[in-house]
Order: structure tokens, then sequence, then C-alpha cells
């Protein structure tokens, strides 16, 4: 039974002990603590404004609203460094540039889908969250 979590405090404060629902309080909160709250608002041009030190020229504006090129895109990931831990896919920036001509069309269609729809892909964002507690027998 050791490194095992055996009970919880859920949000009430109520003890958790049940083995079945332990992982699931884990599970809510940290899906609340991560997904975007609710009602949330684009700011507008003004408020985006007030924070801006110095505008933008327009040529400046222009070159923001050109897509980004396949080219672009290549030449960031490349230029990441090497030996850094894999994602949360378990593949390394190395596995990527290797496998470059089988992986690079879908690499390249998801960057540019992102800069369409303003999304990201879920996995893209995905978070591995290890639960280590710092004192023996950690209670609350």
């Amino acid at each position: 039974l050791s490194n095992r979590i055996l009970s919880v405090k859920d949000p009430t404060g109520s003890i958790i002990t049940d083995p079945v629902l332990v992982p699931q309080v884990f599970v809510r909160f940290f899906s609340d603590l991560l997904s975007p709250e609710e009602g949330l608002v684009k700011p507008s041009l003004d408020e985006v404004n007030r924070f801006v030190r110095q505008p933008l020229s327009q040529d400046q504006i222009c070159s923001l609203c050109v897509p980004v090129t396949d080219l672009e895109i290549k030449n960031t990931l490349f230029s990441l460094a090497k030996g850094k831990a894999p994602g949360p896919d378990g593949f390394s920036m190395e596995f990527y540039k290797s496998s470059w001509d089988i992986v690079g069309p879908s690499v390249l269609q998801s960057v540019h889908d992102f800069f369409i729809n303003g999304r990201l892909l879920k996995e893209v964002n995905a978070t591995i969250l290890a639960l280590i507690p710092k004192v023996p027998n950690a209670n609350a």
C-alpha cells in the first residue's frame, strides 16, 4: 500500500476513502482548476489599446494578419532545443525532426488550423499531473 492515496478531502471538507471515489475527487478538482472560466469575455479593441504603450504602424498591423508559412512553422520547430523530455504524446523533438517527412504535413495542418480557427487540438494542450506527497503520511 505504499505510494497510494487512501483518502482525500473533497471540496465540502468530507474525507473520501472509497477507492473508486478518491480518483474522481482528484479528476474533478483538476478539471475545474484547468478548465477555462465560464463567461470568459474577449477584451474589446479599446481595452487592448489601453495597455499598448506604442501603437502599431499600419505595416506592423498588416504583418500580423499575414498567415504563417510552412517554412516558418518548420524553422520554428527545428529551432527548439534537443535533449528535452518528451511531450504528453511521448514523442521528443528529435522524433518530430527525424520523422518530418511523415509527420510534417500533419503538424503543419494542425498549426494552420490553430491560426484559422483559434483552437488547438485538445491533445496539444494535454497535461500530465503527478501527485507527489512532500511529507510522509500526507493528509491535508
